[in-house]
């Protein structure tokens, strides 16, 4: 066990993530909300072409004025924030919420996203009338439900009405007995592909090579995504975004580049710094361990 007087802080080289992320990129799915989100970017069309087939809307056309990626709603002062993968609006005034769920829908979650939209879109002055018709709609790893279908359906229901049918209750059968505006759509992942444009959309978000999708459309932007300099650059920045590091890890960075741009000593450093004397046994075994390693590090971004 590492005592404490010999730890060190081990911080990876540019080149070191890079290689880490094009593996990473290269296992990524659109059901990856990571890679979803930069291939969503400044794409409505796509956003339009994949709405249409779950929600089953024809007339469905996005409002390039109502698109957005990582869409941070937080209306409420106070309230958590909540990042929005894909977040659109059509020209019939529908509002999409698009989530790609790598764990269980769980109703929690479901709740919490239909109330951001409904807060997100109800405006002071406005009528509760004026509430647009939402969709809420999880692309789910697995079937969250558990019930086989492709797509669930949920909306308000008559619990009085509905009680006592076993079907209904076990959500074998979409209902609603109420009119409500906002509908709640799962994506059932695990859903296995039989042909029809909801099995090969299901098909297609799970894989991993263009070469083994199904529409066109879908794989020429994970080409463009995986196989084009371009792209890549644009996954990397976009992986290094969500990137979190720890404050020695940043400040141990910081100092490295200090040495290096203004050949200063590991002690002119941790000065500059300010680090305190208490902690400056530990960036100097850091400094040396580096060192060692031969490890050249750029200026940190994050």
């Amino acid at each position: 066990m590492e005592s404490k007087a010999d730890r060190i802080i081990v911080v990876k080289t540019p080149e070191e993530i890079r290689a880490e992320d094009l593996e990473r990129l290269d296992n990524f799915r659109w059901i990856d909300d990571t890679f979803a989100r930069s291939a969503f970017k400044g794409q409505p069309e796509l956003a339009e072409f994949v709405l249409r087939i779950i929600t089953q809307i024809p007339d469905l056309i996005i409002d390039p004025e109502m698109f957005k990626t990582q869409y941070d709603a937080k209306r409420l002062a106070g309230s958590r924030s909540l990042m929005l993968d894909v977040h659109a609006g059509d020209t019939k005034g529908r509002k999409y919420d698009l989530e790609m769920e790598k764990s269980d829908a769980s109703p929690e979650r479901t709740e919490v996203h239909v109330a951001t939209m409904i807060v997100e879109h109800l405006h002071e002055g406005d009528r509760f009338s004026d509430l647009s018709e939402t969709y809420v709609i999880f692309m789910s790893e697995h079937d969250s439900v558990g019930n086989g279908r492709p797509v669930n359906s949920f909306s308000y229901r008559n619990d009085d009405l509905f009680k006592g049918n076993e079907e209904i209750e076990k959500n074998i059968i979409p209902h609603a007995s109420l009119r409500g505006r906002t509908h709640i759509l799962i994506v059932n992942g695990d859903f296995k592909d039989d042909g029809s444009e909801i099995g090969k959309l299901i098909h297609d978000f799970k894989c991993r090579k263009a070469d083994e999708m199904y529409f066109p459309n879908l794989a020429a932007r994970t080409r463009e995504l995986k196989e084009t300099k371009e792209g890549v650059d644009t996954m990397c920045m976009a992986m290094e975004k969500e990137r979190t590091r720890s404050g020695e890890e940043k400040t141990l960075i910081l100092m490295l580049n200090l040495m290096r741009t203004q050949g200063w000593n590991a002690e002119q450093a941790m000065n500059a710094l300010d680090i305190p004397a208490s902690e400056k046994p530990l960036y100097a075994r850091s400094v040396a361990h580096a060192i060692a390693q031969q490890k050249v590090y750029a200026p940190a971004t994050t």
